[in-house]
């Protein structure tokens, strides 16, 4: 008798371990939840709320979703570079909050996100969760791609190459798009169909934007399940008739840094462009935006938009300018790039806001090289900061010609004045507070 009451108390004992490791799987589907996401850089901090759904992804990823796009911004800004001095080991920790908030587990965080960002690194975190849509099961895998508060990363937004897509962004988009498919053989040892989400900003939504053509192309995942929203993205594509309809960029045209690359070099965004500033009341935007950030300034004269378009023009009017500027400018300017982007975040911002202050009282004095050449050593050495003189007067010397040459001549003396006394409005618009207050304005 005792021998079957142990035997008894054994098959309850496993049928209820069996029952408990059935329940620990969470499987979505109809989950919903509230948090916030906070941004802290340098240049500027926000708190911003949003609303996570499951349901979000139901639909084909070809049908644009304010909600989700709305979402998928809030995501853009917990990948953000958490702003702890020199600690660079929790970088990644507002998105894996939101990870953990909205229920994906999972969580990898690769080395580049755990270091001081170079020219090489790209930031990224990859979860993932179970969802049931209309009976079946699949694997929702997002991966949020930083794209501010990235210091050195910067400096790869100008390794363009000769052709094919833009050199920096497709590596970055390829170390990623490896990690996936790692991190896929880990956790998809079922073998569910995919629904995969990725969004980024900026330099982020140009890595996001290339990824999400990856994952069609190599039919990762089907083009009505792989969501891809980026927001501010550069041009990164090499142009050609292929369509993604389901990677939606949004764009802000007040904003230059989504118009600095485009067809003219042969690049374009893959996807389908949205301007998410159409019918939106300015008025209500700036006054979101000044709580965002006090010191914003985002009114914009007609006649600058006009003289930054010229000067666009200009630059894209050069013969093989693609060509030209790998072979002429790029190494320079990655050179000056690694140097101020690979500083102190206090001292970083103590240098340009130097820069700033000196142009904003005599613009002109760049007209001569060796104007151009002191004003940029000059603040190098006020602040004790080490450079190699000979590639930084080769590198002003490179952007003198190019100023006199092909700008200055394009130009009245009123006209470049009046893009220095609005430059700070131009700037602003590529802020992710000025994003905000027009998505939710």
């Amino acid at each position: 008798m005792k021998k079957l009451f142990i035997f008894m108390l054994l098959v309850v004992s496993s049928l209820l371990l069996f029952s408990c490791s059935k329940k620990e799987e969470y499987v979505g589907g109809d989950f919903e939840v509230s948090g916030e996401v906070k941004l802290n850089t340098t240049q500027e901090s926000l708190t911003s709320d949003y609303t996570y759904k499951d349901s979000y992804f139901k639909n084909p990823a070809t049908e644009n979703n304010n909600d989700l796009a709305i979402l998928s911004f809030e995501q853009t800004l917990a990948a953000s570079t958490v702003n702890k001095g020199n600690h660079y080991e929790n970088s990644s920790q507002y998105l894996v909050d939101f990870y953990n908030n909205t229920k994906f587990s999972n969580i990898f965080i690769p080395e580049d996100y755990k270091i001081k960002p170079t020219s090489d690194t790209i930031g990224y975190v990859i979860a993932s969760k179970k969802v049931v849509f209309d009976n079946v099961k699949y694997l929702l895998v997002s991966i949020g791609v930083r794209g501010s508060g990235y210091d050195a990363e910067w400096a790869s937004n100008f390794t363009l190459g000769k052709e094919g897509n833009h050199l920096g962004f497709e590596t970055s988009a390829n170390k990623v798009l490896d990690e996936l498919k790692n991190y896929l053989a880990t956790y998809n040892t079922e073998g569910l169909p995919l629904k995969i989400w990725s969004s980024g900003y900026s330099r982020g939504g140009a890595v996001a934007g290339l990824l999400g053509t990856k994952i069609v192309d190599e039919k990762i995942a089907d083009i009505n399940n792989t969501y891809i929203y980026t927001i501010e993205a550069p041009a990164s594509y090499a142009k050609n008739d292929k369509e993604y309809k389901n990677i939606i960029n949004y764009v802000n045209p007040n904003d230059i840094i989504p118009k600095v690359l485009n067809d003219k070099i042969g690049l374009v965004r893959p996807g389908v462009d949205f301007d998410f500033t159409n019918g939106k009341d300015f008025e209500k935007v700036k006054e979101r935006a000044l709580r965002n950030n006090p010191n914003i300034k985002l009114d914009i004269s007609d006649k600058v938009k006009e003289v930054s378009d010229k000067l666009l023009n200009i630059i894209y009017s050069i013969d093989n300018i693609r060509t030209v500027f790998v072979d002429e400018y790029q190494d320079k300017i990655n050179y000056g790039l690694n140097i101020i982007m690979s500083l102190d975040d206090n001292l970083r911002t103590d240098l340009l806001r130097y820069y700033q202050n000196k142009f904003t009282k005599a613009p002109l004095s760049i007209l001569s090289l060796d104007g151009l050449t002191g004003f940029v050593t000059q603040g190098l050495d006020i602040f004790n900061i080490t450079y190699d003189q000979t590639k930084i007067k080769d590198l002003c010397n490179t952007a003198f010609n190019l100023i006199t040459e092909k700008v200055i001549g394009e130009f009245k003396i009123t006209e470049l004045t009046s893009i220095t006394s609005e430059i700070s409005g131009i700037i602003y618009h590529h802020f992710q507070s000025v994003t905000e207050a027009y998505l939710k304005a």
